[in-house]
């Protein structure tokens, strides 16, 4: 009854029907049943589903043997169609057990079929195997149809968050773990995503042993595409980092040429509408000055010895919406760096940050708590310092978008 090779069965439509834009990889269902008549009528009843585009890619298995092993060399299988009865009465659910607890498949999703309900009683089946469905061979398609699109849709949903988690982990990993330290110097950040992965972004790159490059975005949207940009911000950067020290020019590093080079190749990378705000800095200790460039990002600020702030920043569009007018606008201006400065930099979560009723933080609050900072203190107690008044004023809400900062602070003669 089993053919003379496993395959897989495509979708392949006959009618005549637009050619799609993009190709899109079909769910991957595993139809696990010793008769052959299953296989061939699962086949023809969903001939023509689609679900989101995607239409169905059937593999065949004829016993919990060749399923496990057809499910290691097809890991991305979405769903297992599977029968209680095969080698013996409880060849599948064994199968559904090797498949969780040996083979650590906890993402197919798994429909228990069987045409003899009274050797595995569905109450029963349902409690203790972690199965996702069960279903007779003998209930109208309709039934099955529900099953199966549940099923995708579970398993889309896993897919994701699977997948923004291990783009929220790699993010992490790439911002810095530690900051540089010079005389006299003090440095601090700190990120908060509002779901997994966001769209904030800041490095702290050292250049030699007097100055840093510092820089600190917001990418729009949300989520895993958001994330996706900030890992190709953070490369562009670095890369052009690397590219100054290797040839032994980093003295020549300018944030307003960063930004222009940054900005240029963002428009090749980036969809349409979308843009990332920045603010490039170039911190020199031995000069103490702070040479910087702003493209459409949250002014800084600097808090003085006195309690008094300075905001400072230039004038610039976003980057990756356009060239010409970009590097029209771009300039970079320099600050000088004060006994018992803090320099502080964030993105627009901290002011945008809402309370139970929806009301903004608001800049004016963000700018006196700046002003309150009990100096003289560390730059890590002073991002604390704020950091604690916006937690406290969201209580009894959720993040509605993602928060950073960086403090640099100078420390009093």
């Amino acid at each position: 009854m089993k053919p003379a090779s496993k395959h897989i069965s495509f979708y392949n439509e006959s009618e005549k029907s637009e050619k799609p834009k993009a190709y899109l990889k079909p769910w991957k269902v595993m139809i696990v049943d010793d008769d052959d008549d299953v296989h061939a009528l699962t086949r023809m009843v969903f001939r023509n589903l689609s679900f989101e585009n995607k239409h169905l890619a059937f593999i065949s298995a004829y016993s919990g043997k060749e399923c496990e092993e057809m499910l290691l060399d097809h890991p991305d299988t979405a769903m297992i169609l599977i029968d209680v009865v095969m080698e013996d009465h409880e060849a599948g659910l064994r199968t559904v057990k090797r498949i969780r607890n040996y083979l650590r498949n906890s993402m197919v999703r798994i429909i228990v079929r069987t045409g003899q309900p009274g050797h595995a009683p569905e109450e029963n089946v349902i409690v203790d195997y972690d199965i996702n469905d069960y279903v007779s061979k003998t209930e109208p398609f309709s039934r099955l149809l529900t099953a199966v699109i549940t099923s995708l849709r579970s398993y889309r949903d896993l897919k994701l968050r699977k997948e923004v988690g291990l783009a929220a982990a790699m993010e992490d990993n790439l911002f810095p773990q530690s900051f540089p330290k010079y005389e006299s110097y003090d440095f601090s950040a700190r990120t908060q995503m509002a779901g997994q992965a966001g769209g904030d972004l800041f490095d702290i790159q050292p250049l030699d042993k007097h100055r840093s490059l510092i820089a600190i975005g917001d990418v729009s949207g949300k989520g895993l595409p958001a994330a996706l940009y900030v890992t190709a911000v953070l490369s562009i950067i670095r890369t052009q980092i690397e590219c100054y020290l290797d040839n032994g020019i980093s003295d020549q590093i300018q944030p307003a040429q960063l930004m222009t080079i940054l900005n240029r190749l963002l428009r090749k990378v980036m969809q349409k509408g979308k843009f990332v705000s920045m603010f490039i800095c170039l911190f020199d200790s031995q000069k103490h000055e702070l040479s910087y460039c702003c493209a459409g990002h949250c002014p800084g600020v600097v808090i003085h010895n006195d309690n008094q702030k300075e905001i400072f920043s230039t004038h610039g569009i976003v980057c990756g919406l356009c060239d010409t007018q970009f590097e029209d606008q771009i300039e970079q201006k320099t600050l000088k760096i004060q006994p018992g400065d803090y320099i502080m930099l964030c993105t627009d979560g901290m002011a945008e940050a809402e309370n139970i009723h929806g009301k903004m933080y608001g800049e004016d609050r963000y700018y006196e708590m700046l002003t309150l900072i009990n100096s003289p203190t560390s730059a890590e107690n002073a991002i604390s310092h704020i950091w604690g008044d916006v937690n406290q004023y969201m209580s009894g809400t959720e993040a509605s978008d993602d928060r950073t900062m960086i403090c640099l602070r100078r420390l009093e003669a």
